[in-house]
């Protein structure tokens, strides 16, 4: 019995009421101008990408063509369980803007939702 109040206690928290959680496992909130991705430990570049992308999609109404721009680049610093959390904003207008390598610990990373999306891997059923 007190699993089970523990358990309810925790999904009831404010953090994770208004969370969505991603394909690939990582919880995502927030708006157009403030995604916050919530990794699992060890995620990569391409898998934070592919969760701001699939909310923004699914959750926004983003259109494949708009992008999803890194506001708040992977620091170092944990928050929550097990990763760091990447704060993105959908900008319409703006054009992509990565290197060869997606770097969610640079600011500014910019990539269509569609590219990033690519990157789920079998994560989504289309």
């Amino acid at each position: 019995m007190r699993r089970l109040a523990l358990l309810a206690a925790f999904f009831a928290t404010p953090a994770l009421a208004g969370s969505w959680m991603a394909p690939n496992g990582y919880r995502v909130d927030g708006g157009p101008q403030s995604i916050v991705v919530h990794p699992l430990a060890g995620a990569g570049s391409p898998g934070i990408f592919c969760a701001a992308a699939t909310y923004a999609l699914d959750r926004l109404g983003a259109q494949p063509a708009d992008t999803v721009v890194v506001t708040t680049p992977r620091s170092g610093r944990v928050f929550g369980p097990g990763g760091e959390t990447v704060g993105f904003r959908l900008d319409p207008g703006a054009s992509p803007d990565h290197g060869i390598f997606l770097k969610a610990s640079r600011q500014g990373e910019a990539v269509s939702v569609a590219h990033a999306r690519s990157l789920c891997g079998d994560d989504i059923q289309n």
